[in-house]
């Protein structure tokens, strides 16, 4: 009997194993990726127009009108005394829009509107302000601003 010799082979399974130029590359489109969509929501969160409001009134013991039409004003307010104050907007767009209203720190305890309205296109809107004065204010004059962002309605 001729006995047959079994040859012992070392099975080496070749890995391939990606180097450093591979994973630079998938980074790169990763980061290229991540960038575009940051770019994407930035687009559609951007305002598309910011309109700016000056603020003005008076505590006082007394009350009085003032009608100014060039800032938004609510003349002298007493204590318990409320005034409304409204801006009409328009939407001159041909789309939806949001308008976001942001009220400055420091009348925050005064002035109160909603924080979003929404117009389709060619729609009008009156946005109510309301000032209250609490019993603790002291007299004086109070100014500050209202900010009206209008974004596109996603």
């Amino acid at each position: 009997m001729v006995s047959k010799k079994r040859r012992n082979k070392k099975t080496h399974k070749k890995t391939h194993k990606p180097n450093w130029f591979t994973y630079s590359v998938y980074m790169l489109v990763l980061i290229l990726f991540i960038f575009s969509i940051i770019n994407i929501i930035y687009f559609f969160q951007k305002p598309l127009e910011v309109n700016e409001i000056d603020v003005k009134f008076e505590v006082s013991d007394r009350a009085a009108f003032d009608l100014n039409k060039s800032i938004l004003t609510f003349g002298k307010i007493s204590y318990g005394n409320v005034m409304v104050r409204e801006i009409n907007i328009t939407n001159d767009y041909d789309f939806p829009i949001k308008i976001n209203v942001l009220i400055t720190e420091n009348l925050q305890d005064f002035i109160f509107s909603e924080s979003e309205y929404f117009l389709n296109s060619s729609e009008s809107l009156l946005i109510p302000f309301t000032a209250t004065i609490p019993k603790d204010t002291e007299f004086g004059n109070y100014t500050g601003k209202i900010k009206l962002e209008i974004r596109k309605r996603i």
